[in-house]
């Protein structure tokens, strides 16, 4: 092989290392300004493991979604929720399908498990959205820390975590306790 095709393959190389990370970037940062915005409230705080490490770990209320279909539902399942927003503002699921919707703003996720009541009609899916963990930068996660464990210990504080969603995908731009931003 000459020398010429190998600097070729060499510069193609680099070229797709570059081009990975920026088409990464660009498809995080295009959800973010043309996404529409949802404000997903958090479900109570577990606060024997809220953090590891530079990030949280989240879990929502509108993970959880009662279903008339009882299935077959399968774990890791990939399923697609529309989106709405209740009396308060906060996120919630309309419905979920098997199938892209053809219209609405709707979330691509995984089913985590489903729960099937057989003495009574009720039965549920626990949806497991790609968004459940936010990164922090460095500096800030020790007050965020703080913060998100006294939160956690007031019943009374909300939690919920700024969304933007664009054909499905789903990108967290903060998270708020009490209206307050753990990132500034």
């Amino acid at each position: 092989m000459s020398n010429k095709r190998i600097y070729v393959l060499l510069a193609l190389l680099i070229l797709l290392q570059l081009f990975v990370p920026a088409k990464m970037i660009y498809d995080h940062e295009s959800i973010l300004s043309k996404g529409e915005k949802f404000k997903f409230k958090t479900a109570p705080i577990d606060p024997s493991d809220p953090f590891r490490g530079k990030y949280i770990v989240l879990r929502f209320d509108a993970s959880r979604f009662y279903v008339t279909d009882k299935g077959p539902w399968y774990s890791n399942e990939e399923v697609y929720a529309t989106l709405g927003t209740d009396k308060d503002g906060f996120a919630k699921i309309n419905n979920v399908y098997r199938t892209k919707p053809e219209s609405g703003v709707y979330l691509k996720t995984k089913v985590d498990y489903f729960q099937n009541y057989e003495e009574s009609d009720s039965a549920y899916l626990n949806l497991d959205f790609s968004f459940n963990i936010f990164y922090m930068e460095e500096s800030k996660a020790g007050a965020a820390e703080t913060a998100y464990f006294e939160a956690s210990r007031d019943t009374n504080s909300v939690a919920y975590a700024s969304v933007s969603v664009l054909n499905g995908e789903a990108v967290i731009s903060n998270v708020y306790i009490n209206g307050v931003a753990l990132v500034k």
